[in-house]
Formats: structure tokens, C-alpha cells, sequence
């Protein structure tokens, strides 16, 4: 790997640090060679002041910089959902509507159970004491 030239770099992505950790390796796989500005203070001290929070820019050279953002384009359109995580999505969906459903149905019969209750409950006290 050649020596990148700093000062001809130009930022072309940014986003979280896992998101472009993950678009750099993906463009390194296809032969682009990019940098995550400021990453030894990102990696270390990741809400420093120089840096900007959690939000951190892949650097390219700016020759580059065109066919980088056209890569990460087609990278984020053809990016396919990972097999079975739409059944796994609607199967957590279906499970938590089940779950509110118990929940209803369990407060709906303490709220009866209180009603039919609370009368006995004072009947009882008033005739023991």
C-alpha cells in the first residue's frame, strides 16, 4: 500500500462509526482505498472534542472521490436484506402484538376482578368490626 497523500483527501461518507467501518471494508474489497478521518481519536476517544460525537467521515483521495460515491451508492441500493430477516421482522411483530394482546386481556381481568371484589371486601368489614 502506497503512502496516502493527506492533504489531497476528500470526504465522500459520513455516518456512525460501525456503519463506515463496515462501508470501508466493503470498498477495500472492491480495490478502493479509503481512510476514516481521525480514526486513532475516534477509536480511542470516541466523544472528544475534535471529534464530532458519533458521527465519522470516510476520507478518499479526491481523485477518486467520484467513483468511491458512486460505489457507495450502489453498495447502499443493492444492499439485500440478510435471508430470513423478513420473517424474522413480521414473526417479532406477530409475537409482540400477542404479547400487548395478554397484557389487555390480563389488566381488563384484574380491573373485574377488583370490581367484583372491592364490594365483598366491604361488606366483610363493615359486619367484623
Amino acid at each position: 500500500m502506497d503512502t496516502p497523500e493527506y492533504t489531497d483527501l476528500e470526504g465522500v461518507f459520513t455516518g456512525d462509526l460501525k456503519e463506515v467501518t463496515l462501508l470501508r471494508s466493503a470498498l477495500e474489497a472492491n480495490g478502493f482505498e479509503t481512510f476514516i478521518q481521525s480514526e486513532n481519536t475516534v477509536l480511542t476517544m470516541p466523544l472528544a472534542p475534535q471529534t464530532d460525537g458519533l458521527a465519522v467521515t470516510l476520507m478518499a483521495r479526491k481523485a477518486e472521490a467520484a467513483d468511491i460515491r458512486a460505489a457507495i451508492a450502489e453498495l447502499h441500493s443493492v444492499a439485500p436484506a440478510e435471508e430470513g430477516e423478513d420473517d424474522l421482522a413480521a414473526e417479532e411483530a406477530a409475537e409482540e402484538e400477542v404479547v400487548e394482546e395478554e397484557t389487555r386481556s390480563s389488566g381488563l381481568w384484574l380491573v373485574v376482578l377488583l370490581f367484583l371484589l372491592v364490594p365483598i371486601i366491604i361488606l366483610l368489614c363493615t359486619r367484623l368490626f
